[in-house]
């Protein structure tokens, strides 16, 4: 019976490092996600306020400020949500030394939590990007020359 205890516990203990481990990787992931993220905004930043993209028509000029007020707002939530991860990863790692259900059940939430901000701020950053895409491509066929 005592054997069939340490089983138990050690396949418990077994589980838990591996979904943390799991977690951290996802956690990764992320950090690398909202790092590559920063670069294309600033990127974007920086092509939004470029003169190949001065605004001809009054709906463009609309257009430009729209891009800018959501690439500025996702900027702003960059790292944010960067020192969140890291702080997430830091909690993960205590976690992992000292393992418990009830901490890792909290830990699974928090995850839970962080995972759909970030995916969020992720597709809000893609949709803004395939937008901006757009409208350079509308703009370059229309300043093209002859």
């Amino acid at each position: 019976m005592e054997t069939l205890l340490k089983f138990s516990k050690t396949t418990t203990e077994s589980s838990l490092k591996n979904t943390i481990d799991e977690l951290h990787q996802e956690a990764i992931l992320w950090s690398s996600q909202l790092k590559f993220a920063l670069f294309e905004l600033n990127f974007s930043k920086n092509l939004i306020d470029s003169y190949a993209f001065e605004p001809k028509t009054a709906n463009s000029f609309l257009l430009l400020q729209e891009f800018k007020s959501q690439n500025e707002k996702l900027l702003q939530e960059n790292p944010i949500l960067e020192d969140e991860v890291k702080k997430h990863e830091n909690s993960l790692g205590s976690t992992f030394e000292y393992l418990d259900t009830t901490t890792d059940s909290s830990h699974y939430k928090n995850h839970q939590y962080l995972k759909a901000r970030i995916e969020k701020h992720v597709l809000g950053f893609e949709t803004l990007k395939a937008e901006i895409f757009d409208y350079c491509e509308h703009v370059l066929r229309y300043n093209k020359r002859p």
